[in-house]
């Protein structure tokens, strides 16, 4: 028996080890999303006091899938349930053959309906964080104002659970991880689904003060390490970011979106669903991208897009794709 044999009959001894996302947790997780009213609209929202309560009192369920760089098998085995088992654990009492025989082997078994990464930013691309509701709005759970909270795009639990069950798929945010983190928490729980990786500000390339750039195989391709890896597959790789200075590093593999602050009527992320659906259908990513929203010779001296005339063609070439209003 080979060694990928052996893995998957270890895996399959081991089903007590379940991705810590029980029916419970879930349900309480969902229980944190409210309902706004704004305009002749809904949105949903999830306040911060509810998200850090949550992910403090869920701690040791989220720790496994929380960090960046751990190394671990994971197997998807429907849409709402991973098996998450470490190799070590996988294959201790194992006999390895050839080379194998001293050294376990650092690596991560993923299995996907598609083999396209997709990597997605949070704040004004996924959700709104907003520090004091607005006292205009119906708040139909709680009725606060002052609470500050996340609100999600229209559509963002149902674009999570295709999106984190068909790709792998990548959390890459600006923001620091003491602020994010409670938010992924309750998102993962909601969905019942691990984000394949987290990444924070930390991650990003500082080009300025306030010009945070995500290079992409330098963090999410090589587990934060930094060091290229020349087996990664940019050709299946894409970031969705409404800032389209964080893609200078990899334009052509960058999907700008249009910053949301909040607005009811947003379809954008219906939009982005049937984008990846075309691009898992193209062997290589970057041509198309670059084709649809020509990213790669616009950014300046500064490695930001400053001129508002090249911002103006970048609006309407998303606008032309569903990507903006």
């Amino acid at each position: 028996m080979g060694f990928l044999q052996k893995v998957h009959s270890a895996v399959a001894k081991t089903k007590t080890s379940r991705f810590p996302v029980e029916k419970t947790n879930k349900a309480a997780a969902a229980a944190l999303i409210h309902t706004k009213v704004v305009g002749s609209h809904t949105i949903n929202v999830i306040y911060s006091k509810d998200a850090r309560e949550f992910s403090n009192a869920h701690k040791k369920n989220f720790d496994s899938t929380r960090s960046s760089t751990e190394t671990s098998l994971v197997e998807v085995v429907d849409a709402h349930e991973i098996e998450i088992i470490h190799l070590a654990e996988a294959v201790e009492d194992m006999t390895l053959e050839g080379d194998l025989t001293t050294k376990i082997p650092s690596f991560s078994l993923k299995r996907y309906k598609s083999d396209l990464v997709v990597v997605l930013d949070v704040d004004q691309c996924l959700v709104y964080y907003s520090e004091n509701a607005d006292n205009t709005e119906n708040d139909t759970n709680k009725g606060t104002a002052g609470n500050p909270m996340w609100k999600l795009r229209p559509g963002l639990i149902s674009f999570l659970k295709t999106t984190m069950t068909r790709y792998e798929t990548h959390v890459f945010t600006a923001g620091v991880q003491f602020y994010a983190e409670p938010l992924l928490d309750v998102l993962s729980a909601v969905v019942g689904l691990p984000f394949a990786g987290r990444w924070y500000r930390a991650h990003c390339t500082q080009l300025s003060l306030t010009h945070f750039a995500k290079d992409l195989q330098a963090t999410v391709m090589t587990g934060g390490g930094g060091d290229k890896d020349t087996t990664i597959n940019m050709a299946r790789t894409v970031a969705v970011d409404d800032n389209v200075d964080t893609f200078v590093v990899n334009p052509s593999n960058g999907i700008p979106i249009q910053q949301w602050t909040g607005e009811g009527d947003d379809r954008c992320l219906k939009s982005l669903t049937k984008l990846l659906e075309k691009l898992e259908k193209v062997p290589d990513v970057r041509p198309v991208l670059e084709k649809k929203f020509q990213l790669k010779d616009r950014y300046g001296g500064t490695g930001q897009i400053n001129d508002f005339y090249e911002r103006v063609c970048i609006y309407m070439r998303m606008k032309k794709y569903g990507l903006a209003a």
